[in-house]
């Protein structure tokens, strides 16, 4: 089996949440780039690059767009996608860096790799280990009350696990994590 395509698209997701904020910024949406890697046995896998904001990965959707199709989807054309080792070498060959767009083609890979085989992904690292994943949902920068008030409210609705964003200053921050508590 041989790699014939690798091909992106971007996808912009509306943040359930308008001026979602962190230290480093605010965004209302954030954009996915989805990657299909074709073969020539017509078994295709399926991954995501999550390019994140400039201000964290230093990308954009357009630059990993740009990087999937015309640098690194190209450097795998005609490798056997049970190779991925030897795949992410290439990959790093031609990119030392972005590794949120190698991410993407590497979940592409695993997909395709377990279709090929007739398994589901997670029996290539091992199995499913639990029968439930606790499923964390991460809090925007509020103001201390605020933040208290939105955390209850997603606990209400059945999280218990929260991650808080912190990056004020040190004092405004303690209270935000005491407030939650």
């Amino acid at each position: 089996m041989k790699i014939t395509k690798v091909r992106a698209v971007a996808h912009e997701v509306k943040n359930i949440i308008t001026g979602w904020k962190i230290s480093l910024g605010t965004k209302d949406n954030h954009e996915l780039i989805f990657v299909r890697i074709d073969t020539d046995a017509k078994i295709f896998g399926v991954g995501v690059a999550s390019p994140g904001a400039i201000y964290i990965s230093g990308d954009t959707g357009a630059h990993h767009l740009e990087l999937i199709n015309r640098v690194l989807g190209p450097a795998v054309i005609g490798a056997d996608p049970f190779e991925l080792e030897a795949i992410m070498r290439r990959l790093d060959s031609v990119a030392r860096t972005a590794e949120r767009a190698k991410a993407g083609i590497d979940l592409a890979l695993h997909d395709l790799t377990g279709k090929a085989l007739g398994v589901p992904a997670n029996r290539l690292f091992g199995g499913a280990v639990r029968q439930e994943v606790r499923v964390n949902r991460l809090m925007g920068m509020y103001p201390p009350r605020e933040m208290a008030e939105k955390c209850a409210a997603v606990v209400e609705k059945g999280y218990t696990a929260l991650k808080l964003k912190v990056g004020t200053t040190l004092q405004e921050d303690v209270e935000r994590v005491r407030r939650v508590r």
